[in-house]
């Protein structure tokens, strides 16, 4: 029997198509049962009054599907097939993928962007409501009413895969516990549409072919895509191109050519901000992925990768698979000690000797690591003084404890005497110790800002949330980012409370 209070048989609700957003179906089955206020019928749904109204990641699977007798499929399938969190797991360890997706089953989980590192990526965590013009007509046509379509809504999509044509946003920066209703393609609350910039017939088929690579993405199954398989699979397109040399070092010229190419004119277009960053460190990106070490990334920014290096999603399945993480390559080094024809050698010449400047400056200016400035110093018989430090054992623990403890970069470097740099590279060296340094700052970040709008509360009775959040030092802005359901959870009873006096 449903939980939801209504009675048998269940109420009016819409089919969810296989390609439908929760949210989107959300929105028809509060269209179709007359329930007015959007939070309680969310409350029925998710036993959250905020949960359905949610367009991008899902949250109290479970109980939805305890209060619809399990007529949607299972919450697995649900969480990754008719939201964006199957697009963000592939790539993730097995372990931690679980862990982030049994989260979502059981309750909220309003650190979610976080845990997902999308911040971190500065691809961005802004996900607006996307359509295409054609798909919605066939929809109306074909099954009653228009959608969202959940291949649209991916990151890394900007057009239709089906159409060959570019879709639609829905400019809306409101959040969802500010809204009192749903957007969908032809009804629900008002909105603004925005349609893209025109673009060439090949960059609509390099859109296009991004798009097609995104779906793929998405379907696989979370930690499904082992980090250094990928960093291999890349190498070895890298290798085939041409774009590393005899000696395993990358053609920086030739790789970054190829790319600004690829992707010509598509930088300035929304949701594709990495490309704007392909200049002479561009290879710092393609490091993060493809070196022997890999670190995670967006999967915006592997599916920039495959795109180009694949032209259809077999070839890169293939590809993967031939490179068994048991497996050892050389890696190429990035980037190239010297380009062809020497000229970055020759200008950092110029820069160490005539302009007066470090080793360390004119590498980096280069876009080189220091590493690579010291080998070339050698090499062409530069005098320079080394700044290498050594960590001892007893320091390196200090540090570590420091770090597990929550301590700023800055404070860490002080007390032991190291350079961030240092630090930088064993947060970096250590995954375990880099994630209970983050986790240990966030819980005291948390503790500190509950304290700080609890204070601004009780030193203000009677104010506004408006006027609240003008005050300097409020914490309102930290706990609605990282720990909103907390203060969804505190906010309406401390009202009560300044109103009842």
């Amino acid at each position: 029997m449903s939980t939801l209070g209504w009675p048998p048989p269940l109420p009016n609700l819409p089919t969810l198509f296989p390609d439908e957003t929760l949210y989107s179906w959300a929105g028809f089955a509060h269209a179709r049962n007359g329930v007015a206020d959007v939070r309680e019928f969310s409350r029925r749904l998710y036993g959250s009054p905020y949960t359905a109204l949610l367009h991008d990641f899902p949250a109290n699977l479970n109980t939805l599907d305890a209060n619809l007798d399990g007529s949607l499929g299972s919450p697995r399938t649900l969480a990754l097939r008719h939201t964006l969190l199957g697009y963000f797991l592939p790539a993730a360890p097995s372990d931690s993928a679980e862990a982030i997706l049994r989260r979502t089953l059981t309750g909220a989980y309003s650190d979610i962007k976080f845990k997902l590192g999308i911040p971190a990526s500065r691809v961005g965590g802004y996900h607006p409501l996307k359509a295409c013009r054609t798909c919605m007509e066939e929809d109306e046509r074909r099954r009653g009413r228009a959608y969202w379509h959940v291949e649209h809504q991916l990151p890394s999509v900007l057009a239709c895969a089906k159409h060959l044509v570019l879709l639609r946003w829905v400019n809306d920066v409101a959040t969802p516990v500010h809204r009192r209703g749903w957007i969908l393609p032809r009804m629900g609350l008002d909105r603004e549409w925005m349609e893209l910039p025109k673009v060439s017939q090949t960059q609509l088929e390099r859109l296009t072919h991004l798009a097609t690579m995104s779906s793929a993405w998405a379907g696989l199954e979370p930690g499904s895509l082992d980090r250094r398989q990928l960093a291999r699979t890349y190498q070895s397109a890298f290798r085939a191109r041409g774009w590393v040399t005899s000696a395993g070092s990358l053609r920086l010229s030739s790789l970054i050519g190829a790319v600004r190419s690829h992707f010509e004119g598509l930088e300035s277009l929304p949701g594709l901000a990495p490309l704007t960053s392909i200049r002479a460190d561009w290879p710092g990106l393609v490091g993060s992925l493809a070196r022997k070490s890999p670190r995670s990334g967006h999967p915006l920014k592997h599916l920039l990768l495959i795109s180009m290096l694949f032209d259809e999603w077999g070839a890169f399945a293939k590809e993967y698979s031939q490179h068994s993480a048991a497996v050892s390559q050389p890696e190429p080094e990035m980037p190239a000690a010297i380009d062809e024809g020497g000229t970055a050698i020759a200008e950092f010449r110029r820069l160490v000797q005539q302009e007066g400047r470090s080793v360390t400056a004119a590498a980096k200016q280069l876009g080189f690591s220091v590493s690579t400035g010291v080998r070339w110093a050698k090499l062409l018989g530069i005098q320079f003084t080394s700044r290498r430090k050594y960590i001892t054992p007893d320091l390196l623990e200090s540090t570590r404890s420091l770090l597990r403890d929550g301590k700023e970069k800055d404070a860490v470097c002080r007390a032991n005497g190291i350079s961030k740099e240092s630090l930088n590279r064993l947060i970096s060296s250590e995954p375990a110790v880099a994630e209970q340094w983050r986790k240990a700052r966030e819980d005291g970040a948390r503790v500190e800002n509950r304290a700080r709008f609890a204070k601004a509360v009780a030193d203000h009775r009677g104010w506004t949330v408006k006027q609240i959040r003008a005050l300097p030092n409020n914490g309102y802005m930290w706990l609605y980012r990282h720990d909103g359901a907390w203060l969804l959870e505190h906010l309406p009873a401390m009202w009560v409370t300044t109103r009842s006096d």
